[in-house]
């Protein structure tokens, strides 16, 4: 399509590192072109589309490294065109959607087809998962060659980990050997998480099966050890234990003596900072996720873990269901709600100004989480990175293997980056309303929770993807698509 010029002008400026002040912002041909003091380009004169940025702040569009877009197989939940177009009223521009599809992800035609799918009527950009093992039932490899050469750069099984270890050993090694690759794991010891929400006091007082402390613990350790053994890059992904994240710094501390920074990386959902097992009583199974909500000192070591820097990203999770499924009984329900359009709004309010052991979580720190901390995972930038015991593909050999090329949003503001942009309003109050979701999937415990900060004007390669500002209006999908 054609990329029409862009100025953003007077906003302030989160450059994907820190705030800065007001700026005028120049977009054309899908790029950055040039950053300059505000006022230094007349909006009256410009020959294109001009948009005020006057009390508002321009971020880098955000990336969301974990999500679930149901398609194939599942669109009655989702489907690429709603979930985009939900993404990018969050204020997202690229998103990583999981491979527990229908068919799962693990063989090279099913990302083509998400791609593809994506290319054609999608909001933001889509990064299609594949599997580590085949159809996720961790007994045997899937073929992670074809995915990468669709342009698969995250493997995982998730919505379960990966049954064997001695697959999920050869899988780490064969990934290892492949520029860019990480693995996302979802740590579980399948046998004791059988239940339906956090084993304690809660689970007891509910007469509910419990998943223990143990099932994510023990298969964070199994994660972090597998990666420092092999050299695979690793990130545990939406971390709900205050023991899990202890062992995630244990890795952190072992890839920088063992030369590999980067190597274990993590993430947290806004849900876990947010909610603890208590939200089961009050909400029922919308508030049904796994890992499950835990307790309040583990939504504190989280926040701390924030804090701290030992967080590397935030995700959603966004985890679409139908209202039927969702109003089944606790132990019949499925795990997951919608986050896309809720996540910035819910952190601002009630993460951002957190005091915590470590300090006050801070504005930048959230949006660094959001922004250049995810897009430097899924971008595979390593800083002084070593060899791990295998040794990588060649430059040469890579060129045989003929991989799909593959582009994200970069998670920064300069000129010359990808015009992947979010203008926020951060000081915007408002509260949830699942009957306003752009997505398909309605179901959330936060309806009626109060919101401070909003995503008003989302760009993605130059194209407007969604808009809250009175005359400016979003650019429809490729093929045309509303």
């Amino acid at each position: 399509m054609k990329h029409r010029d862009i100025l953003i002008h007077g906003a302030q400026v989160f450059d994907g590192t820190q705030i800065g002040g007001p700026a005028d912002v120049h977009v054309s041909g899908g790029m950055i072109t040039a950053i300059a003091p505000a006022g230094s380009i007349d909006p009256n004169t410009f020959d294109g589309l001009a948009v005020s940025g006057e009390g508002l702040l321009l971020s880098p569009g955000f990336t969301d490294l974990h999500c679930h877009l149901r398609d194939p197989g599942q669109t009655w939940k989702e489907d690429i065109r709603t979930g985009t177009a939900a993404a990018a009223a969050g204020g997202y521009t690229t998103v990583v959607c999981m491979p527990n599809t229908d068919p799962p992800v693990d063989r090279g035609p099913v990302a083509d087809y998400i791609r593809d799918r994506a290319a054609r009527v999608g909001y933001c950009r889509v990064s299609p998962s594949g599997c580590l093992s085949l159809n996720r039932r961790g007994e045997a490899l899937a073929d992670l060659a074809a995915l990468y050469s669709a342009g698969v750069r995250i493997y995982t099984d998730d919505g379960s980990d990966t049954l064997r270890s001695d697959v999920f050993m050869h899988a780490f090694e064969f990934l290892s050997m492949l520029p860019g690759s990480r693995a996302l794991i979802h740590t579980e010891v399948v046998e004791l998480a059988r239940g339906v929400m956090h084993e304690g006091l809660v689970s007891a007082m509910l007469g509910q099966g419990g998943i223990d402390y143990l099932s994510e613990d023990l298969g964070t350790a199994r994660t972090v050890l597998m990666a420092i053994q092999t050299g695979m890059a690793v990130q545990v992904t939406h971390m709900a234990s205050r023991g899990a994240l202890e062992l995630v710094r244990f890795g952190k501390l072992r890839e920088q003596q063992e030369g590999m920074p980067g190597l274990v990386t993590c993430d947290v959902t806004h849900n876990h900072l947010i909610l603890t097992d208590r939200a089961i009583e009050k909400y029922g199974t919308q508030a049904k996720i796994n890992p499950p909500l835990r307790e309040e000192r583990d939504r504190q070591a989280l926040l701390c873990g924030i804090a701290d820097g030992t967080i590397d990203a935030l995700v959603t999770d966004h985890a679409p269901h139908t209202v039927d499924e969702k109003s089944q009984e606790l132990k019949l329900a499925p795990f997951g709600f919608s986050g896309f359009e809720t996540s910035f709004g819910l952190l601002g309010k009630h993460v951002v100004g957190s005091s915590t052991a470590a300090g006050e979580i801070t504005l930048e720190q959230v949006l660094r989480l959001m922004t250049s901390g995810p897009a430097d995972i899924l971008n595979g930038r390593r800083e002084g990175w070593r060899r791990g015991r295998i040794p990588q593909m060649t430059t040469e050999a890579m060129r045989d293997f003929l991989p799909r090329p593959v582009q994200f949003s970069g998670g920064r503001i300069a000129a010359g980056e990808v015009a992947d942009l979010v203008l926020l309003d951060t000081q915007a109050s408002w509260q949830v309303d699942p009957k306003q979701f752009t997505s398909k999937g309605k179901n959330t415990p936060f309806t009626g929770w109060d919101c401070r900060g909003r995503a008003m004007l989302t760009i993605c390669g130059g194209r407007v993807t969604h808009s809250r500002m009175d005359g400016i209006e979003r650019e429809e999908a490729a093929d045309g698509t509303a």
